[in-house]
C-alpha cells in the first residue's frame, strides 16, 4: 500500500496555475494557522491549501501585517523558494513536532521578523536563509541552512540550535558554522524495468557512520527503506548505490539523511522519480508469527480486500485493506501453510506464507 505522503501553506502564496497571481494578507495584527487559511484572500482565483502535500513552486507571502503571526502547524516540504515581504514585528512559528523543509532559498525581504522554532520543531533550508536587520530567532528547536546571510540578528531565550555550512552576520557569533559529516556531490535516481536505482557520491566524510535512505509517495511523510554504511573519515570520493525493488506506481520521492558517530544528522534535498511498472502485492514477514501481517502495495489498494485461506482452502479471516497496510488476526494462526489473496476490481494476487512460532 502507498503508506509513504508540503503542503502549500500560506496565503501569500503564488498559486500553482500562474506565477502572476498572488495572495494578499487581510488580517493585520492577528494569528493565522496554516489549516485555517480561508481568512486570507487570493487574487486571480487562487486558493489556500489546508492539508499536507508536496509543492514544486515558488511561494510568496505578499504582506504580513504588523504583529501578524503565521503558524506553520503541519509538516511540509517545498521544492522551490519562499519569499516573505513582511511588515515590522511579524512572526513565523514552527511548533513542536513540525518540520518545514525548503529545497530552495528562504528570503525575508524586510526587517523585524521573528523566527520562532519551538522545541521539537525543525526549519530546514537547503539553500540560503536571507534576512535583513533586527531578525530574532527564538524557541528551543533547530534551524539548519546551507547558508545564513543576515543583517543584525539576535537570539531569544531559549535560542534554537542554528547551524549552517556558511554563515554571514553582523550580530556576533550566536550563528556558528558547523563542520558537517559529509560533502554530498550528487544524488540521482534512474527507472529500470522493475526497480528504481539510486546513486550518490561524497567528496569527503568526517566521523561518518551511515546513510538512512528514505522514501515517500507525497514528499512529506517519509519512511526508511534502507541504510548504507559510510567510510568514517576520508577526503576521497566515494560512490554509493541502492536499488528500490518495490517502487510505487507514479511519483517516488527519495531523500538521504547522513548520521555520524555522534548521532549528528543532516537531511538533504528531495529527489523525485516516476515509475510506471505493473501492480504488485507483497506480505511480510514470511514466515509469520501468526499474529499479524504487513501488506505492501505499489498502488492505491484501499478498494480491495485480503482473504486468508488455510492449506485446504478454507477461509480463516478476511479484511478490508486500510491505509496502514496491516492486518491483525482475531486468533493467533497455528503453525502451517496459508495463503493471502488480495482482490479488487483491477488486480488480484495470492501469496503463500508460512506460520512458524
Amino acid at each position: 500500500m502507498r503508506t509513504f505522503s508540503l503542503i502549500g501553506f500560506l496565503a501569500g502564496l503564488i498559486p500553482f496555475s500562474s506565477f502572476s497571481q498572488s495572495c494578499i494578507d487581510t488580517w493585520p495584527g492577528r494569528t493565522q494557522n496554516l489549516s485555517t487559511l480561508a481568512g486570507w484572500s487570493c487574487s486571480g482565483g487562487g486558493t489556500s491549501p489546508t492539508s499536507a502535500g508536496t509543492y514544486t513552486e515558488n511561494l510568496t507571502i505578499s504582506t504580513m501585517g504588523n504583529n501578524d503571526v503565521l503558524i506553520t502547524n503541519f509538516t511540509f516540504t517545498l521544492i522551490g523558494n519562499w519569499t516573505v515581504n513582511s511588515n515590522a514585528h511579524a512572526t513565523i512559528t514552527v511548533p513542536s513536532g513540525v518540520t518545514v523543509t525548503i529545497n530552495g532559498n528562504f528570503t525575508d525581504a524586510n526587517n523585524n521578523v521573528t523566527f520562532n522554532v519551538l522545541a521539537g520543531g525543525h526549519l530546514i533550508i537547503n539553500g540560503t536563509l536571507t534576512s535583513n536587520n533586527n531578525t530574532v530567532f527564538s524557541g528551543g528547536g533547530t534551524i539548519t541552512a546551507t547558508t545564513l546571510s543576515l543583517g543584525t540578528a539576535s537570539c531569544g531565550s531559549p535560542c534554537p540550535t542554528i547551524t549552517a555550512t556558511n554563515c554571514s552576520t553582523t550580530s556576533g557569533n550566536f550563528c556558528s558554522t558547523t563542520v558537517l559529516p559529509i560533502t554530498l556531490l550528487s544524488f540521482n535516481a534512474k527507472t529500470n524495468d522493475k526497480d528504481i536505482s539510486l546513486s550518490w557520491s561524497t567528496a569527503s566524510e568526517l566521523n561518518f557512520d551511515h546513510f538512512d535512505l528514505q522514501k515517500s509517495d507525497d514528499g512529506s511523510n517519509f519512511k526508511s527503506i534502507g541504510q548504507v554504511k559510510g567510510h568514517g573519515t576520508t577526503n576521497e570520493r566515494h560512490d554509493y548505490s541502492f536499488d528500490d525493488n518495490f517502487p510505487l506506481i507514479g511519483k517516488n520521492y527519495y531523500r538521504l539523511t547522513s548520521i555520524d558517530f555522534d548521532n549528528y544528522r543532516e537531511t538533504f534535498k528531495v529527489i523525485v522519480q516516476d515509475y510506471s511498472g505493473e501492480k504488485d502485492f507483497l506480505i511480510s514477514p514470511n514466515p509469520s508469527d501468526g499474529k499479524a501481517l504487513a501488506l505492501n502495495f505499489n498502488f492505491d489498494s484501499t478498494e480491495g480486500t485480503v482473504v486468508i485461506y488455510d492449506n485446504i482452502g478454507s477461509i480463516v479471516e478476511s479484511f478490508q485493506v486500510n491505509e496502514m497496510g496491516e492486518v491483525t488476526f482475531s486468533n493467533v494462526l497455528k503453525n502451517g501453510i496459508y495463503f493471502a489473496k488480495y482482490s479488487s476490481p483491477s488486480f488480484t494476487k495470492a501469496i503463500r506464507f508460512l506460520v512458524s512460532q
